[in-house]
Order: C-alpha cells, then sequence, then structure tokens
C-alpha cells in the first residue's frame, strides 16, 4: 500500500463515520465498500458496514459484514454485541444468545450484553434466567436506567410488585418525566392494593402524556 491510497483508507473511514452519525448509511456504505477495495482486511470498515447496514434493518447483511470483522478479530466485542442484536431482530433469539456470549467471554464487563442478552432470554420466556443477566448489567452499571426498566417489567409479569416498583423508582429517580415508568408503578402499587398511591402514580404519568 502507497501513501497515497494509506490516506485515503484513513478518509473514506472517517467520512463514512460521519455520514452513519447523520443517518446516511446507503452513502456511508458506498465509503466502507470503497475503502474495502482498497484494504479487504479493514476490520473497522467491515464492523462499521455492519453497523450502517443494521440501521437500514438489513440485519442479514449486517450479520455478514459482522462475521467477517469477526474473522480478522475474534475478540471484537461490540461486534459480537451488535450481531446478536441483529439477530435478536430476526427472532432468532438462541442464537442471539450465542453471540451475546461470545462477546462476554471477551469482555465480561460489557454491560449493553449482558442486558441485550437477558431481552433475548425473555423472548424465550427464561424470565428468571433474564433477571439474572439484568442483575450482571446493573452490577457493571448501576445507573443503566434501561437495565432497570426492563427488569422491572419482568418482574411485574412474574408477579413480584416490590421489586418491579423498587426497580422503577431507580429508573424515575435518572428520568422522573418517563410517563410509561409511572404508569407502570401505578399498576404495581394497585396489585398490591395500594389504591391511593397507584392513582397518584398514574397522575403523575397522566400530567407528563396526553395519551
Amino acid at each position: 500500500m502507497n501513501n497515497s491510497e494509506a490516506v485515503e483508507i484513513s478518509f473514506l473511514l472517517q467520512k463514512g463515520l460521519r455520514l452513519s452519525d447523520r443517518r446516511d448509511c446507503p452513502a456511508a456504505i458506498a465509503c466502507y465498500d470503497r475503502l474495502l477495495e482498497l484494504q479487504p482486511t479493514s476490520t473497522n470498515a467491515w464492523y462499521n458496514r455492519g453497523n450502517a447496514l443494521y440501521n437500514l434493518e438489513h440485519y442479514e447483511a449486517a450479520i455478514a459484514s459482522y462475521d467477517r470483522a469477526l474473522e480478522l478479530e475474534p475478540g471484537l466485542c461490540e461486534a459480537w454485541n451488535n450481531r446478536g442484536n441483529a439477530l435478536d431482530d430476526l427472532q432468532h433469539y438462541t442464537e442471539a444468545i450465542q453471540s451475546y456470549d461470545k462477546a462476554l467471554k471477551f469482555c465480561p464487563s460489557y454491560a449493553e450484553a449482558w442486558h441485550n442478552r437477558a431481552l433475548a432470554l425473555t423472548h424465550l420466556e427464561r424470565l428468571e434466567d433474564a433477571l439474572s443477566s439484568y442483575d450482571k448489567a446493573l452490577e457493571f452499571a448501576p445507573d443503566y436506567d434501561l437495565a432497570w426498566y426492563n427488569k422491572a417489567l419482568v418482574l411485574y409479569h412474574l408477579e413480584r410488585m416490590d421489586k418491579a416498583i423498587f426497580c422503577l423508582d431507580k429508573v424515575l429517580c435518572q428520568q422522573p418525566g418517563l410517563a410509561e415508568a409511572w404508569i407502570h408503578r401505578g399498576n404495581a402499587l394497585y396489585a398490591l392494593g395500594l389504591a391511593n398511591e397507584a392513582l397518584a402514580s398514574h397522575r403523575r404519568a397522566q400530567s407528563l402524556s396526553s395519551n
């Protein structure tokens, strides 16, 4: 590779990333494709190409790009995680969990992968396993409000209302304007027979949303 090609490769990668940030994913993919003509072994290009395809909901093509990136760099945790997300969106939940497990093999404290693994387990109705994965996500990222919220939904489904309310309170400490959390909190309180407290939560939700 000569110097001019190296400069063009760097330029194409940065341009592709900027285009992806602006959600111009087709143009970003064109940049990555040109880069890969010059350097077929660019892990960054294959990985970011996968992300752009994923954003276009071309999930199978995204997986193929992630696979190429992982052939070149098997320990790329983000690629395993995003590959899992694409499989989850295709409703291939068991395969998605296998991808998340690969991400966690290389990056055991990867909170997002633990969270996404829990979502896939929930789709398979493996709710106790999902709770364990949410707990791992929150161990590594205690302020991960989406993990607290989704854990609360599983606990609500399992009729563990006190624990669901605890999780929702964690969410509302960080996002007091989240109407959906107030609604679920009200429902859990009502299930516990706490009608006045439930009504207060629902009124809070009503004040935040015209719906």
